[in-house]
């Protein structure tokens, strides 16, 4: 818009206001009373909206957020997205944004528990919350690499001695 041009709705408007001036403000709040437009309806102060901006919001899903939200039924988010062409946060939002279309999720089947082959019964892992941590020197590390060749690394060969100590 040029400067000095009115918007259409300001020179339409039959109101005691005068039609913006469109042009610059020299640092002030734009109000109706340094030139800026007014906003409203002609039964509002100005100032106010009565109406808010943009489109109105859809009361459906859209045929292709319906399809997204068949499909998170059985795909996961990101499965959905990459077939769709979008992100899985997307995915995340569509869902959030029609709870009611939203299918339930059926939960993945749990795997049925093994048995023991030998019938013994499974050993209970316990937490392991207690560090013991020391040094060694070059020469030492060296000399458990060649001894312990099998074992991956020499925190594992420190782990193994340790536990073969206690558990005379």
């Amino acid at each position: 818009m040029k400067t000095g041009q009115n918007h259409q709705s300001c020179e339409s408007r039959n109101t005691e206001m005068p039609p913006c001036g469109g042009g610059s403000l020299n640092g002030k709040k734009p109000t109706p009373a340094n030139g800026a437009c007014h906003i409203g309806t002609p039964n509002t102060k100005p100032g106010i909206r009565e109406e808010r901006r943009g489109r109105k919001a859809a009361t459906v899903p859209s045929p292709k957020h319906l399809e997204i939200l068949n499909a998170t039924r059985i795909e996961t988010y990101q499965q959905v997205g990459a077939r769709h062409g979008c992100s899985r946060q997307r995915i995340g939002e569509i869902v959030r944004r029609w709870p009611s279309y939203a299918p339930v999720r059926s939960l993945p089947k749990q795997k049925p528990a093994e048995s023991c082959p030998t019938g013994t019964p499974p050993k209970v892992k316990e937490n392991k919350n207690h560090i013991i941590c020391y040094r060694l020197t070059t020469a030492e590390a060296e000399m458990l690499r060649e001894r312990y060749r099998g074992m991956k690394s020499i925190n594992r060969v420190a782990r193994h001695i340790v536990t073969k100590v206690l558990s005379i």
